[in-house]
């Protein structure tokens, strides 16, 4: 009987070590099913975070192009304008030493 006690123990003892190495080998494989899955949601947040950042370059791109064409067009135009002004203040300081040059040949 005491023998029968003793392999059922080492049965017991070798079912044990068997169901350890087993709860080993799966906690293994879902260890790597879980780094494989998160190395999956990582690799799709860069994808995803690489995508956000070409667009935002892109319309940032694009509205710095936007604002340099509308500043050229408003220094073209604030040219223009200083050109006019410098006209007309030629035109009265013409006229007014026309009118000057007049003024002293009637006295």
């Amino acid at each position: 009987m005491k023998e029968d006690i003793f392999e059922h123990i080492m049965q017991a003892e070798e079912g044990y070590k068997e169901a350890l190495k087993a709860a080993l080998a799966e906690a293994g494989e879902y260890v790597d099913e879980c780094r494989d899955k998160q190395s999956t949601y990582f690799e799709g947040l860069r994808q995803d975070w690489d995508m956000f950042e070409s667009a935002e370059n892109d319309r940032f791109a694009g509205a710095l192009r936007n604002e340099e064409l509308k500043m050229e067009a408003d220094t073209a135009e604030y040219i223009k304008q200083l050109r006019a002004n410098q006209e007309l203040k030629a035109e009265t300081i013409s006229q007014r030493l026309k009118e000057e040059v007049l003024s002293s040949i009637w006295q």
